[in-house]
C-alpha cells in the first residue's frame, strides 16, 4: 500500500539503500527489507521467511521473500541493480538479484575471522556494512571475534572470483586497544591499522577511485588509499 500509511519497526540506526532508478528499500524489524517505489508503494522485498536448512542460500539460494535474516546491519545497491545484506546475526553476505533470488556470497555462518581463501568457506567475523566498487569486487566492514587477536574492526575485500583477502585493520601482533600506539592510524599502512566500533551505526562507503571510508571510533572519518 501508500508508503506514507505504512508502519516500519527500526532498531538503532537502521540501514537504507537506494537504487539507481530511485527505489528505497529499508530494514524493517532487523529481520525483513522493504521497497518503496518510485510511485510511493511499499511492500517486502526480502526476509519474513523460514529457512528449510541454515544452508538453503547457497547454490542457486532461495526466494529472498524465504529467507530467515538474523539481524540486518548494513545493505548497498550494486551496479547491476543486486542488493547486497551482511547480516550480522548470521555472519553472512547475502545478495538478492533483481529477480529476487536471494543467494550467500560470504561467510561460512560461524563467528570466525579468516585470512583469505574461497568467501564461502572462511569466517567473516560479524559484518556491519557491505559495499561494490567499479571493479565488481565487495568491501566488507566487519567486527571479529573478541577472541581474535589484532583490530576489533576489519575491512575484507571479496573478488569477482568468490576470493576473500584482508584489505586493513590489523591482523597480527598483539590486540588492538585503547593504548595501541596503531590506535590512530594517519599515515600507517592500511593492514597495519587498528579501527574501533563503539555504536551500532559507522558506515562504509567508497569514493570514486574505489576507496573504503569508514568512521572510526565516533570522531574520526579515515579513507584507506591503495595499493594495499
Amino acid at each position: 500500500g501508500p508508503a506514507k500509511d505504512a508502519k516500519i519497526r527500526v532498531f538503532n540506526d537502521a540501514p537504507l539503500a537506494v537504487g539507481p532508478d530511485g527505489t528505497i528499500f529499508v530494514v524493517d524489524t532487523q529481520d525483513r527489507i522493504r521497497r518503496i517505489g518510485t510511485d510511493g508503494i511499499i511492500d517486502t522485498y526480502a526476509g519474513g521467511g523460514q529457512d528449510a536448512t541454515q544452508n538453503q542460500d547457497l547454490g542457486d539460494g532461495e526466494r529472498a521473500l524465504d529467507h530467515d535474516f538474523g539481524e540486518i546491519t548494513g545493505m548497498s545497491v550494486g551496479f547491476d541493480g543486486s542488493l547486497y545484506v551482511a547480516d550480522n546475526d548470521e555472519f553472512r553476505i547475502v545478495r538478492i538479484r533483481p529477480d529476487g533470488q536471494l543467494q550467500r556470497v560470504a561467510g561460512n555462518g560461524t563467528n570466525t575471522i579468516g585470512l583469505g581463501g574461497p568467501a564461502l568457506q572462511q569466517g567473516i567475523g560479524a559484518p556491519l556494512d557491505v559495499a561494490e566498487n567499479r571493479e565488481g569486487e565487495l568491501i566488507v566492514r566487519t567486527r571479529v571475534p573478541a577472541s581474535a587477536f589484532g583490530s576489533p574492526v576489519r575491512l575484507l575485500t571479496i573478488n569477482t572470483e568468490g576470493g576473500m583477502a584482508p584489505l586493513a585493520g590489523k591482523i597480527d601482533g598483539e590486540e588492538c586497544d585503547e593504548s595501541s600506539e596503531f590506535r590512530i592510524p594517519d599515515g600507517r599502512p592500511a593492514r597495519d591499522a587498528c579501527f574501533f566500533q563503539y555504536s551500532p551505526g559507522g558506515g562504509l562507503a567508497l569514493t570514486g577511485d574505489g576507496d573504503p571510508v569508514i568512521m572510526q571510533s565516533r570522531y574520526w572519518i579515515y579513507r584507506a588509499s591503495g595499493p594495499y
